[in-house]
C-alpha cells in the first residue's frame, strides 16, 4: 500500500491524466515517444492562444552550443525590453553526443518526424 504522504503528495501523483491520451479514453500512449509528439504539438498549440503574440522555439543544444545572446537579443526585439543580464557564452568544449548506428535506425523509424521537424530536429541518416 502507499503511504498516505505518497497519496497526499500532490494531484497528479497517483492519476496522471496528463499523460493519458487526450481523446477521453483514459488510454496511456503506446509509447514514450507518442507522448513526446503530442506533448510537442500541445506546445506549439500555445501560439494560437490570444495573448501569445509570438512562441519561439529554443532547444537546449542550440543553447549550451551557440550561446544565450540570440536569444536575449530576440526577447529584446519581441518586447522592447533591455535584458540586463550578460549573455552566457557557448560552451562548445563539451563534447557533441555520437549515438549508435541501432540507436539512430530506432529513432528514424518510430521517432514522428513530421512533428520533430517543427522544432528543428532533422532525422539522421546512417
Amino acid at each position: 500500500t502507499l503511504s498516505p504522504a505518497y497519496v497526499n503528495a500532490g494531484a497528479g501523483l497517483t492519476t496522471p491524466k496528463y499523460e493519458l491520451l487526450p481523446d477521453g479514453s483514459g488510454r496511456a500512449f503506446n509509447s514514450i515517444i507518442d507522448l513526446r509528439a503530442a506533448k510537442i504539438e500541445n506546445f506549439l498549440g500555445v501560439a494560437e492562444y490570444d495573448f501569445v503574440s509570438r512562441l519561439l522555439i529554443v532547444r537546449y543544444e542550440d543553447l549550451k552550443f551557440g550561446g544565450t545572446e540570440m536569444l536575449l537579443r530576440e526577447i529584446e526585439r519581441e518586447t522592447g525590453m533591455k535584458a540586463n543580464c550578460r549573455p552566457t557564452p557557448a560552451q562548445s568544449e563539451d563534447k557533441v553526443l555520437t549515438l549508435p548506428e541501432g540507436q539512430i535506425g530506432w529513432l528514424n523509424e518510430f521517432v514522428n518526424w513530421e512533428v520533430e521537424n517543427l522544432i528543428g530536429y532533422q532525422r539522421e541518416e546512417i
